[in-house]
């Protein structure tokens, strides 16, 4: 084995997007029995999610008249400063050329007069910044994440997630050789800054230096989906984003993983013996190599810590 253990038999899946080989899902008792047996987990459109600025359904909240002003700012910076930047429309090719063999002073008159510069913002490109809002609001409601964190000692987590520690966290590993879904998790970022999704410079930026506007954006909104603020950060969240299938309704669907993409069940220290039991049971029907502890809060650390064996 090598990159920490993960890459059995020195095959490494073409779709492993990290270096982590182990995952943590907390959940209250009930729903880990139905996970268990069914070998599915939910993964929920945003539109569920806690965190109210978590994916917000509206992150352009600007106006056309701060986008042409936007544009313009950064049109007159260029001009003014032309540099070796390079950019896709003709006629801006041709004013940066002009401003480059121009005197300072004429490279400001020529930055003088911004509004002339609005109509360089074609009707294609205003279409493409309103299409992209319309895109934003349906990828939303289709999306399809499933969130996960690196971590399985957290006492927030465990009182919020895991159902006041009565439930328990469940240990998915990232297997190469069967290309698992959570080969291709992301961290989440987390940022109190405003988004650049948020702000019509970038978009303005964007207009001006490429020639696909709706490509650019969409890596604004991938951008988008993992960020958190940093009142969130102690969770350490992973995530895995899809998309919903054809067929599917609705803002969550159930998919499947593998019985060896379970490697352990950590059992909440209030998490009664009826629960425990029932559990326990089911990892006798294909998940007899799941390992099991039993979580307790450690008082000289102030942390979970786990000890062996839970199973009953």
């Amino acid at each position: 084995m090598n990159r920490g253990g993960h890459n059995v038999q020195g095959y490494t899946s073409p779709n492993r997007r990290h270096d982590r080989r182990f995952f943590y899902k907390y959940m209250p008792p009930d729903t880990a029995k139905i996970v268990l047996c069914n070998r599915t987990l939910r993964w929920s459109s945003p539109i569920l999610f806690n965190d109210p600025f978590d994916n917000h359904p509206d992150p352009m909240q600007f106006s056309s008249i701060d986008m042409q002003r936007a544009v313009v700012a950064e049109l007159s910076s260029l001009l003014t400063n032309p540099g070796d930047t390079s950019v896709t429309d003709p006629l801006l090719q041709y004013m940066l050329e002009v401003a480059r063999r121009s005197t300072p002073q004429e490279r400001m008159a020529m930055a003088a007069v911004p509004k002339e510069f609005e109509t360089l913002l074609s009707d294609q490109k205003s279409d493409s910044l309103q299409d992209l809002k319309l895109l934003w609001s349906d990828m939303l409601r289709d999306m399809r994440v499933l969130c996960l964190s690196e971590v399985n000692d957290l006492t927030a987590m465990w009182e919020h997630y895991a159902a006041k520690a009565t439930g328990v966290v469940v240990k998915f590993e990232a297997v190469d050789r069967l290309d698992s879904a959570f080969l291709m998790a992301r961290p989440v970022k987390y940022d109190d800054s405003p988004p650049a999704i948020s702000q019509p410079q970038e978009w303005a930026r964007m207009m001006i230096y490429s020639n696909n506007v709706e490509t650019e954006g969409v890596h604004l909104f991938d951008d988008y989906e993992h960020t958190k603020t940093t009142e969130w950060q102690a969770e350490r969240e992973w995530r895995i984003s899809s998309r919903k299938r054809r067929e599917e309704s609705g803002l969550y669907s159930d998919y499947g993983f593998k019985a060896r993409e379970v490697a352990a069940v950590y059992f909440g220290w209030k998490c009664s013996e009826e629960d425990r039991e029932a559990i326990t049971a089911l990892l006798a029907h294909g998940l007899d190599h799941v390992e099991t502890f039993r979580a307790y809060p450690e008082p000289n650390t102030r942390r979970y810590a786990f000890e062996r064996p839970s199973r009953v």
